[in-house]
């Protein structure tokens, strides 16, 4: 089935059929999900950046250890990578905490500690637990699994660094609601979520047209503006 930006309903109910849930209610309630996540954002399970935003170009889930440097073109010979990863037993050198905590991002707590969670914190997402206690965990949307019909994969954005980083791609997940993104209805329709709040399709599904989108997966001359 093509997407279409005006028919969100029947491509979600299409994409619920797409996984073959043997038990209709949960197949029901799986297409009631994704509709209400694809209206509201269902903030009571998911939470998003304010703004899209690459935090760290070139790092990836491979050289994001502590003792890791970056590869290819981002490598250098005196393991700056490395020294801005970590800094004795604390994570990142002190200049680059300086840099974060000048925006907002506190790194004294727990949360915010892998490039990922602060990627998502620093473009005004949250990581914090709510009054009940419950935590929540950054994901990525586009993680590899579970591609759009009719493609034989899609992008694996912790091992891009061009994405792994990249706000416009996380999700802060509630615990509790993590058996949810199990499904590639709800995975795909955070996609499609990403894809209206940011212009972001890494995948070039939602708009086909060649050349359309730049090489970090953004619209170039989106039909609406991001506010």
């Amino acid at each position: 089935m093509n997407f279409d930006p005006l028919n969100i309903a029947d491509w979600i109910k299409h994409q619920v059929k797409l996984d073959a849930i043997p038990d209709a209610t949960v197949a029901a309630e799986i297409e009631r999900h994704c509709l209400a996540l694809a209206r509201t954002g269902l903030p009571e399970c998911y939470r998003h950046a304010e703004r899209p935003e690459l935090f760290w170009r070139g790092i990836t889930r491979g050289n994001r250890n502590a003792t890791a440097e970056l590869e290819g073109d981002d490598q250098d010979d005196d393991g700056l990578g490395a020294r801005l990863l970590r800094c004795g037993d604390r994570p990142y050198h002190p200049l680059l905490r300086n840099f974060l905590a000048e925006r907002g991002v506190d790194l004294v707590g727990f949360f915010p500690v892998t490039p990922e969670e602060v990627a998502f914190v620093l473009a005004g997402g949250s990581v914090a637990s709510t009054a009940d206690g419950h935590l929540w965990q950054v994901h990525h949307a586009y993680n590899g699994a579970l591609p759009f019909e009719g493609r034989v994969d899609t992008l694996q954005a912790h091992d891009e660094g061009d994405h792994f980083t990249q706000a416009a791609g996380l999700v802060a997940v509630r615990a509790g609601c993590e058996q949810f993104i199990n499904h590639g209805s709800v995975l795909k329709t955070l996609r499609w979520v990403a894809f209206e709040t940011f212009n972001y399709d890494p995948d070039h599904y939602f708009v086909t047209d060649a050349g359309a989108h730049d090489h970090f997966g953004f619209l170039r001359n989106p039909p609406w503006q991001v506010v």
